[in-house]
């Protein structure tokens, strides 16, 4: 009753008010057209619209209601703040069944994601649903509306700081308060007459033809990705899916120790740049904070095992150099690659699972695919070779050839013919007069004298 009794006051109070201006102030009272209600914003693209109402100066109560079209997977107002510091967040996404809203308050202590503030009390008023493919939530907050941790609204000011974000335009679906969200695709701030709105309790109405009324846009951003986290995923796919791959193939198949050595040199760099971004945006989400999950746990090892891998590798190839024999330290360089590679491979799919960005797991299949298959195709032809090559050296070394000759409507049929001519031989077709003679010259023994012509007739 006496809270009631204090709403009719307030609103006397505030057309008496309205009224002594009007009638002291006759200029005033030709040009005023905005009387008072709600605050409404709505951005200049209709990506999002709030509107904003006081019951009264001394209650912590306010009403608000905010629409976002469907296809934005989350949109939010933050209010007390231009910046996402301080800022009393109030986000709203599709239910888990896609028929409702979702409204998750939250607070905002700096650039990462908003976390979920439970001491906000409020109700669900009529007009909260899917409409005309708009997400809209109306609500009534009793408690935690003013001021929460980190920040808070002064409602007697005509200029109160405020901003606005929406996430990606894909699919997101939840019913948990607090669900993980992605990294917003747009943001931007404005200003409300928080005065104007007093005595209005009830829930602010919008549609599509609401226009700004008693705010003031302050500019926005839009394309916005988290480009730390871009960076992360680029390094650690190329180290992992195309140059350690490259790296085995230069030695293995083109047998160059020296750009071996530079593209495991450029893989280390490459995953330590991946790996440093990887933890930096890790701060900025609440799922990847305590650094627990599958992907960040594998990519440790995986790095670390990068960085023994390199030190190994180096270690066998100085010892190498000073012995010229193989160590024992080169199977476990390269046994050690295998299961790096194999490793960041799996953790690249986990990676973008974790991110929410599974569709790009089918470009890194993709690509994946590309890898192996030049990687086989190096190993077929290394194959080929080793094959040609025990040919050559089980054949004789003066080029005979065991195949039996070849028909005369064929080609040639001389059993000297060389057929290997990278052994360096050349075809050789001795004359009649030389078949089975040999050179006895100082074979030790006596042929007796020299004979002549008349000696033989």
């Amino acid at each position: 009753m006496w809270t009631k009794a204090k709403r009719i006051a307030s609103a006397f109070a505030g057309a008496a008010v309205l009224a002594g201006s009007l009638f002291s102030n006759p200029t005033l009272a030709a040009d005023v057209v905005d009387i008072g209600g709600q605050s409404t914003f709505v951005a200049d693209d209709k990506s999002i619209a709030f509107g904003f109402t006081v019951e009264h100066l001394q209650d912590d109560d306010i009403y608000f209601t905010i629409r976002v079209p469907t296809g934005t997977s989350w949109g939010a107002i933050g209010l007390g703040s231009e910046g996402m510091k301080g800022a009393l967040v109030l986000m709203i996404y599709l239910n888990e069944a896609g028929n409702n809203v979702t409204f998750s308050p939250r607070t905002s202590h700096g650039h990462w994601e908003p976390i979920h503030y439970p001491d906000f009390e409020y109700t669900v008023l009529n007009g909260t649903g899917i409409y005309e493919d708009n997400m809209v939530f109306s609500g009534h907050c009793h408690t935690g509306c003013q001021s929460w941790p980190g920040g808070y609204m002064d409602v007697s000011d005509n200029n109160q700081r405020a901003m606005y974000a929406l996430g990606p335009m894909e699919s997101f679906r939840s019913d948990d308060v607090a669900a993980p969200i992605k990294y917003h695709a747009k943001h931007g701030s404005f200003k409300i007459d928080m005065r104007r709105t007093f005595g209005n309790a009830d829930s602010p109405s919008l549609s599509d033809d609401s226009q700004n009324a008693g705010t003031e846009s302050h500019g926005w951003k839009g394309g916005l990705v988290d480009s730390m986290s871009t960076v992360h995923a680029v390094f650690m796919v190329l180290v992992f899916i195309v140059m350690l791959p490259t790296g085995v193939i230069l030695l293995r198949f083109q047998d160059s120790v020296k750009w071996h050595g530079v593209m495991q040199a450029a893989s280390l760099v490459g995953g330590l740049v991946g790996f440093g971004m990887g933890v930096a945006c890790s701060f900025h989400y609440k799922r990847s904070w305590s650094f627990t999950s599958a992907h960040q746990i594998i990519g440790i090892i995986t790095i670390a095992g990068l960085i023994g891998q390199f030190i190994i590798g180096v270690m066998h190839h100085l010892k190498y150099k000073r012995t010229g024999s193989t160590t024992k330290l080169a199977p476990v360089h390269v046994w050690l690659g295998r299961l790096i590679i194999l490793l960041g491979t799996i953790n690249a799919f986990l990676g973008f699972l974790f991110a929410f960005n599974a569709w790009r797991n089918m470009i890194l299949a993709l690509l994946l695919l590309v890898s192996t298959g030049v990687t086989s195709y190096f190993l077929l032809n290394q194959l080929r070779r080793n094959r040609r090559l025990r040919r050559r050296e089980s054949s004789p070394v003066f080029g005979f050839n065991s195949s039996p000759p070849k028909s005369p409507g064929g080609s040639r049929a001389e059993p000297y013919a060389d057929d290997n001519p990278g052994l360096g031989l050349r075809e050789y077709s001795p004359s009649p007069a030389q078949i089975g003679l040999m050179d006895v010259s100082g074979g030790g023994k006596s042929l007796g004298p020299v004979q002549t012509q008349r000696e033989f007739l």
